[in-house]
């Protein structure tokens, strides 16, 4: 058979190799694209599918097939009948058409006759999870699509905001990562000088835990306020706490325009902190913002959960350290298949 991509002909070598010793209980299925070919390796489902327990996966290969209209139409290309599917769905189109696809995804999967079970590492949708004027709460649309669509259980990691699970009619799970940057951190730096910043009210919590698995690190508090011309732009109007001669890290989930960040850093800087680096669950970069987060000198800890191909430049990747999601994925679903307990991936020690 001829395959429109050398992605997805890959991925169905892969499949045969899985499937040919026996069927399994349990599926890891992950989409590909037509319009992306040549990141076969790149693919965090593929990363996710090097560190499970394959002797109880089978490995299922989604073709996202593009007709001429631009519509597409997720085919499984094995059978999933009575397993249990993990799909894996990370960033690859806008924000419509990403959320469009996760329930069609989802539903493909329920008529193929699998129990679907959706990871998501992000999804733009869950930004917009309050009304300020006359418009909709997408991130309740989102989980009632996904809903509708027959998801048996959503999983996600570092939600915007930490009641999204009250949105879906199934069960919802996101995983803190704070536990795993801690790590990543100590990893590569010394904590003796160290301080933890929140850059906006929403980061307070998500700030503090990382202070907690770093063992109590000084906490600064940071208060912004949107442009209303520029949405994604903030004001930084008051710094709580002493930063003189500190080395500040900034804790966010995500950043697009890398505005927020580079605010806090000009303003902490300021007020006299020795240097400003930040560790981002989700690094959703707009066109330029690597570049604007490089020019401004900060070093960012990130993850691969939305895919950076392409998006930082060559001269720009000495200030990022990017920790992969596909091991802790992997755990978190072989953890799952088999009824584990899955709090100590996160809780404190």
């Amino acid at each position: 058979m001829d395959y429109p991509t050398n992605d997805l002909k890959l991925a169905m070598e892969l499949a045969e190799s899985s499937n040919n010793c026996r069927e399994k209980g349990f599926a890891l299925a992950v989409p590909f694209y037509t319009h992306i070919d040549g990141e076969f390796d790149n693919y965090l489902g593929v990363k996710v599918w090097e560190h499970l327990p394959q002797d109880d996966f089978n490995f299922v290969p989604i073709w996202l097939k593009v007709h001429g209209d631009s519509s597409n139409v997720p085919r499984l290309m094995r059978s999933v009948r009575g397993k249990t599917v993990y799909v894996i769905h990370p960033i690859y189109l806008d924000a419509d058409g990403h959320s469009k696809n996760g329930g069609k995804l989802i539903s493909a999967t329920k008529m193929s006759r699998g129990t679907p079970l959706l990871f998501e590492p992000y999804n733009r949708d869950w930004r917009q999870d309050t009304r300020y004027g006359r418009e909709p709460i997408t991130a309740r649309l989102t989980a009632d699509s996904y809903s509708h669509a027959g998801l048996e259980v959503y999983l996600g990691m570092d939600f915007h905001f930490k009641q999204l699970p009250g949105f879906f009619e199934c069960p919802a799970e996101g995983f803190d990562l704070n536990k795993q940057f801690a790590q990543f951190i100590r990893d590569r730096r010394e904590l003796g000088n160290l301080a933890v910043c929140s850059p906006d009210e929403g980061a307070v919590k998500r700030s503090i835990g990382l202070s907690e698995h770093l063992g109590g690190l000084p906490m600064i508090y940071i208060y912004q306020a949107r442009d209303p011309e520029k949405p994604d732009n903030k004001k930084v109007l008051k710094i709580v706490g002493d930063v003189e001669d500190l080395d500040v890290i900034i804790r966010d989930d995500v950043t697009g325009t890398a505005g927020t960040v580079v605010n806090a850093r000009t303003a902490l800087l300021d007020r006299g902190a020795r240097s400003v680096s930040a560790a981002i669950s989700h690094l959703d970069l707009s066109e330029g913002a690597a570049q604007r987060l490089c020019d401004s000198g900060i070093h960012v800890y990130g993850t691969d959960g939305v895919p950076l191909r392409g998006k930082i430049p060559p001269d720009c990747m000495g200030n990022f350290d990017i920790m992969p999601l596909g091991p802790m994925i992997a755990d978190i679903i072989a953890r799952d298949s088999k009824g584990a307990s899955l709090s100590s991936l996160y809780e404190l020690h």
